[in-house]
């Protein structure tokens, strides 16, 4: 299930080839938790002859605390750099949460004395 996942205009694959569209496929059809809401975003136009992008942001309890992205390139005739026919890339940003957030329910035992 992919939570609150959006599509604009204009972001689709196109007629792009067909491992392409599968690759896009699978990256729109992943399973997000709740607090994540996905959607397309125009991709870069000039790095490869295919791209597609994802933006995410995570809000809890209605306050933003981070933001993502996700881009994937493809170029069918392989490029040196990649070392390959596709490329991912992913960049995040957190934000400070304005409250403390709740200490965890468990904690891990102290190292033992050696």
């Amino acid at each position: 299930m992919v939570a609150r996942h959006e599509t604009h205009p204009g972001t689709g694959v196109g007629d792009g080839p067909a491992e392409f569209r599968e690759a896009v496929s699978s990256m729109r059809a992943a399973a997000l938790r709740p607090e994540v809401f996905c959607e397309e975003m125009p991709a870069p136009q000039r790095i490869a002859p295919w791209s597609a992008a994802l933006s995410g942001d995570v809000t809890v309890d209605e306050e933003d605390l981070g933001t993502g992205r996700i881009i994937l390139l493809h170029d069918p005739q392989g490029n040196d750099a990649w070392d390959g026919v596709f490329r991912c890339v992913a960049g995040r940003g957190w934000r400070r949460p304005s409250r403390p957030m709740a200490p965890p329910t468990t904690r891990r035992p102290a190292p033992s004395p050696a």
